[in-house]
This record gives C-alpha cells, sequence and structure tokens, in this order.
C-alpha cells in the first residue's frame, strides 16, 4: 500500500488531498488544492472513498486517516 500528501504551498501546511467535483471516473476528477487543513470530517470521507478504495483507481485519503488518527496507522 502507498499512500499521497500534499504541501499546500499558499500556508505551507501538509494534508490530504480532497475532491472537489467526483465525475464517477477518477482520472477525471478535479482536485481541491486550495483549502488546508481539512475538517476532520472531509479526512474521514477521503478515507472511505479514496483509501478503502477496492478498484485501485483512487489513492487519497490515507494520509488524511493517519492524521486524523494522531499519526498512528490504525487501519
Amino acid at each position: 500500500m502507498f499512500f499521497s500528501l500534499y504541501l499546500y504551498l499558499d500556508n505551507g501546511v501538509i494534508d490530504d488531498l480532497t475532491v472537489v467535483n467526483d465525475t464517477g471516473k477518477p482520472e477525471d476528477d478535479i482536485w481541491n488544492t486550495s483549502v488546508a487543513p481539512l475538517s476532520k470530517e472531509t479526512r474521514e470521507t477521503n478515507f472511505e472513498e479514496g483509501c478503502m478504495d477496492t478498484t485501485g483507481k483512487r489513492w487519497h485519503g490515507c494520509f488524511g486517516k493517519i492524521l486524523n488518527d494522531n499519526w498512528e496507522m490504525t487501519y
């Protein structure tokens, strides 16, 4: 398993990415790169929809889960 993290250049925060416009086709999704830090709720949604995706087409959400769980990998 691998995960990504994103450095928001406008404020220097390291966090997860979140999808602004979910097209149903991961390759066409539009990502939000301007709002950080993300809320715990957004990170949990990312984890469920991205990190736990079994198709292998989504890969976001794992890092946000680690942040929410106080830097512990609990999944």
